[in-house]
């Protein structure tokens, strides 16, 4: 398996690819109609390209021969005057998880923290996604913050 970052032009190679993954994962953890999905993941890839571009984020892509297998999007934020690496997406396809390939897309991500001088790599998880949450609880990620709603 080799990881690389992902250009513009790998967005047009492989952007069928990453709208599948983003849309698997927006279904996963928002409970969203299909249409849905499709939808907002079809924006998110669009301003993909801009947020490249203008250097905001960063697409790690793992790759087996040309496959692609999973994405890490990742972008850069200033908390308090130091610098994050916020995990925005960390999918895998869906017959290739549980072979390491999310662990690596996050190595891959703290290199690119460490590459920009960054204090923190962070990230938001859905509680009931339980698999993501051991890879980040065995991964060294701690809690700090809760996100809480109320239905009404």
């Amino acid at each position: 398996m080799k990881n690389k970052v992902l250009k513009c032009e790998d967005l047009e190679v492989y952007g069928h690819e990453i709208l599948e993954l983003l849309i698997d994962v927006y279904k996963t953890n928002f409970d969203f109609p299909r249409e849905q999905c499709v939808s907002t993941c079809k924006e998110k890839l669009e301003k993909l390209y801009e947020y490249i571009k203008d250097g905001s984020a960063i697409i790690i892509g793992a790759f087996l021969d040309e496959q692609l297998l999973g994405i890490v999007w990742l972008y850069k934020k200033e908390v308090y005057n130091e610098l994050y690496l916020h995990v925005n997406q960390l999918v895998v396809k869906s017959e290739h998880r549980g072979k390491g390939i999310g662990k690596e897309l996050i190595f891959e991500a703290e290199k690119q923290a460490k590459l920009f001088n960054a204090k923190y790599l962070e990230l938001y998880v859905i509680e009931e996604n339980k698999s993501a949450l051991g890879l980040y609880n065995n991964m060294g990620f701690e809690t700090k913050k809760r996100y809480m709603i109320k239905k009404l």
